[in-house]
């Protein structure tokens, strides 16, 4: 604009000149006017006034025009000092670039910025455009490209490369600057060093993402945990169901047995109505530790948990002091072992205000690039009632299988009754043949010897199968022990063939010579082999024609563990019972309970091992179970 009214002076002031000129050549010396006619000079005089008139107002326009130009230069020459003056002390770099694109001032801030010094972006103006970076050139050329009308302030981002070759972010601000009437001037411009607060905000967004990850992981694993125990929730309603039922058919001699285990279901249908309402208001806190400053931070919900006023002020050893005693150095060495790179994932004991509470917790450690541990992050779940849940679920199987073992040994009970008979009758014929030999004159002492060794072997083997029984009934916590699984299997058979007519069954043992012992309890592991004895029995005795073959093998497999299977030559199971097999109160007798082979597979569980069912090629089903031999339980 200033450019365009200096071009319009230059043509009035030519103009006005030309006037001037023109009207002193016109003007003529007094001799000659008076020679002249005064018409003439009348004319000439009018012309030259015009002349003169016309020649005033151009000069007295360009003299306004040039007051007017020397004010508005006057005017940025101060706003342009004003402008410097403020620019040479700002922190950020600050620049005004021309409307014909030059630099006309950079702030002495652009070597802290960018390593150049201010001589040198005037000296090169490519300069600001080669320090960009080539990834962040096209920002850079689009704002240039961008017209000064399209906006009033620009806000971008891009790197450049300093001087030193460190490459740096920068926030660059841009603003057109305009004059009084609104022409054009250049730009000014204001760039920042941000390069910090971007590396800020990259630490922040991974902080974030991993807060993010470690919530999804919690949330899957509670997810698993709420599907768990409502399936377990749905079997013992089952359990409940049914066995309320059972109570009510089952003969007086169990009678007493239900009432306890019904006690026993009211006790932990009160423990899953408050295993519900723990669930609901699930108790979860997080925690961070500063391995540095060892400062410790918990969450209110941690707070609660351990009993103490929130804001209370922590350290590690703070918190080992709420450890309970028997697990502080289990706590203590797992998170040694954490500060190595192992996994942080434990239950334990704490004391709060005396009573003993069971927690969850689950960390992970931050280390440097060095591997030296920083600082550990983590959260807390109060699972008490979970645990008090678990244990009212072991006290019900050990009951259940109390149960199983009275039916089995109600309905052995006549059986043995004959079997005990035996023996009690030859001990009376014996002991009334010694009393006859006494009675006579001379008593053959040799043959009273005999009586008396037949009377005392007689007596051993009633005293036998009362022992057995009493072993089956025996109601004593699970004692595991290392057991010759072979010798199991011979008792179990023993006692069966005193208490069954094997009559045209043909029981075959294969069982594995030097087989390792299996860390168990004897008479659970007898009641499963007694159970599945029973059942192959009664499948190969439903046959009306041979053959009606029982087979009991053991062996070792490679992976250290004991099998034992049942084989029978009975008329199988069917797929759809095979499926359902070990389902509580799944029978497919008249008179089953449904309970042997579901107690069975609990008690292999609890013990490490598996129980399974499948139908033979031929004929018949094999019921195998496997136990780990004691080396491998030692090493789990």
């Amino acid at each position: 604009m200033a450019g365009k009214k200096e071009h319009t002076g230059k043509t009035l002031l030519m103009i006005a000149c030309m006037i001037l000129i023109g009207a002193a050549a016109t003007v003529r010396t007094p001799a000659h006017a008076a020679l002249s006619a005064w018409e003439d000079h009348s004319m000439e005089v009018m012309f030259i006034a015009l002349l003169f008139l016309i020649a005033g107002g151009v000069i007295a326009y360009l003299m306004m025009n040039i007051r007017m130009r020397r004010r508005v230069e006057r005017k940025l020459r101060n706003s342009e000092l004003n402008y410097r003056t403020v620019a040479d002390f700002t922190y950020d770099w600050e620049y005004w670039v021309g409307s014909d694109g030059t630099l006309r001032y950079t702030s002495p801030s652009c070597e802290r910025v960018t390593g150049y010094r201010r001589e040198e972006f005037l000296a090169d103006p490519g300069l600001r455009e080669r320090i960009v970076v080539p990834e962040d050139r096209e920002i850079w050329d689009a704002h240039r490209r961008e017209k000064p009308e399209g906006y009033d302030l620009r806000f971008i981002e891009f790197r450049i490369r300093r001087k030193d070759g460190e490459v740096r972010w920068i926030e660059h601000t841009c603003v057109p600057v305009r004059d009084d009437a609104g022409g054009f001037m250049g730009y000014r411009a204001s760039n920042r060093d941000i390069t910090d607060r971007k590396a800020a905000q990259d630490h922040l967004d991974m902080y974030r993402e991993h807060l993010e990850r470690l919530v999804r992981e919690r949330t899957a694993e509670l997810e698993a945990e709420i599907d768990s125990r409502r399936q377990k929730e749905e079997e013992l309603d089952l359990y409940r169901r049914d066995l309320e039922r059972l109570v009510r058919e089952r003969t007086a001699e169990l009678e007493d047995e239900i009432t306890r285990r019904k006690s026993a279901q009211d006790a932990l249908a009160v423990s899953e109505a408050n295993l519900r309402r723990a669930q609901d208001v699930a108790v979860i806190g997080g925690w961070n530790l500063d391995l540095k400053s060892g400062e410790l931070t918990w969450t209110d919900g941690v707070y609660r948990i351990f009993g103490l006023p929130p804001g209370t002020r922590l350290d590690y050893e703070s918190f080992l002091a709420s450890v309970h005693p028997d697990d502080l150095e289990y706590v203590n060495k797992s998170w040694s072992d954490a500060l190595k790179g192992a996994p942080y994932d434990i239950e334990h004991r704490i004391v709060v205000n005396g009573a003993v509470k069971w927690v969850r917790e689950k960390a992970e450690v931050e280390f440097d690039d060095n591997g030296v541990p920083l600082k550990g992050s983590g959260i807390v779940q109060d699972i008490t009632r979970r645990k008090q849940a678990q244990e009212q679920q072991y006290i019900l199987r050990q009951q259940l299988a109390q149960v199983s073992r009275v039916a089995t040994a109600g309905e052995l009970t006549a059986a043995l009754a004959h079997e005990i008979n035996q023996p009690l009758a030859a001990i009376l014929a014996n002991a009334q043949a010694a009393l006859h030999i006494l009675d006579g004159k001379a008593p053959d002492l040799a043959e009273l010897h005999e009586i008396l060794d037949d009377i005392i072997n007689d007596n051993k083997r009633a005293r036998e199968v009362i022992s057995r029984v009493r072993s089956l009934l025996r109601k004593e916590p699970s004692k595991p022990e290392e057991v010759d699984i072979n010798s199991v299997i011979h008792d179990a058979i023993r006692l069966m063939k005193q208490g069954s007519d094997f009559t045209g069954v043909s029981v075959r043992t294969e069982l594995a010579d030097g087989l390792e012992p299996v860390m168990a309890d004897r008479i659970q592991v007898g009641q499963v082999v007694i159970n599945l004895f029973a059942n192959a029995f009664e499948a190969v005795s439903e046959l009306s024609e041979p053959p009606r073959n029982i087979v009991v093998t053991t062996r070792m497999d490679v992976e250290g563990e004991v099998i034992v299977s049942v084989e029978d030559t009975g008329k199988g199971i069917d797929e759809g019972s095979l499926r359902r097999i070990f389902e509580p109160f799944y029978t497919t007798k008249e008179t089953g309970l449904g309970l042997g082979l579901s107690i069975s597979r609990s008690i292999i569980e609890a013990h490490g091992g598996r129980l399974s069912a499948f139908r033979n090629p031929d004929r018949g089903s094999t019921f195998s179970f496997s136990l780990p031999a004691k080396n491998k339980a030692d090493v789990v």
